[in-house]
């Protein structure tokens, strides 16, 4: 059940989706403004950062278009006000982005396997390029698999933001 808050913050924000053009919506991600909103409102009675976090969001859901077609500096303030809101949540209550692990495993896979292929590479000269391509394919799917699962395992404890 969705408290009044958050229906409020899904009107203000489906009010300002017919003003912005599709492309910002996605760029700013306008959904994940949502999600925020209902974690928000979770923590808000063990949480009292939560509950200042709560009026900042509600003033940038009011004025989404204010903050995506002005000037630079608008969305740079925008961005720092969600980053911190998002920063807050991760930090305090474990929260984590959608594809977090992913990434951040895919990344050292890739940069272990290609360590490992130039190592490996110098030792058999003759086959450098084929060790170098292979080593990193190997990494990167191996870091894909973990980070799928660590991912999968954050979804199934419904920490993701």
């Amino acid at each position: 059940m969705e408290s009044k808050w958050v229906l409020l913050i899904k009107n203000n924000i489906e009010k300002h989706k017919e003003t912005v053009h599709k492309r910002d919506v996605r760029f700013f991600q306008f959904d994940q403004l949502v999600r925020i909103a209902e974690r928000l409102d979770n923590f808000e009675k063990t949480c009292p950062e939560c509950s200042g976090h709560k009026g900042v969001l509600e003033e940038i859901s009011s004025s989404l278009t204010q903050y995506v077609n002005t000037s630079p500096s608008m969305k740079r303030e925008f961005e720092k006000k969600t980053d911190r809101i998002k920063k807050h949540l991760k930090t305090a209550h474990q929260i984590i982005p959608v594809y977090f692990f992913l990434s951040l495993y895919s990344f050292l896979g890739l940069a272990i396997g290609a360590g490992v292929g130039v190592i490996a590479g110098l030792a058999f000269y003759s086959y450098f390029i084929n060790i170098i391509v292979f080593s990193t394919i190997v990494g990167l799917t191996i870091g894909y698999i973990l980070g799928s699962k660590k991912d999968w395992k954050v979804r199934l404890d419904k920490r993701l933001l």
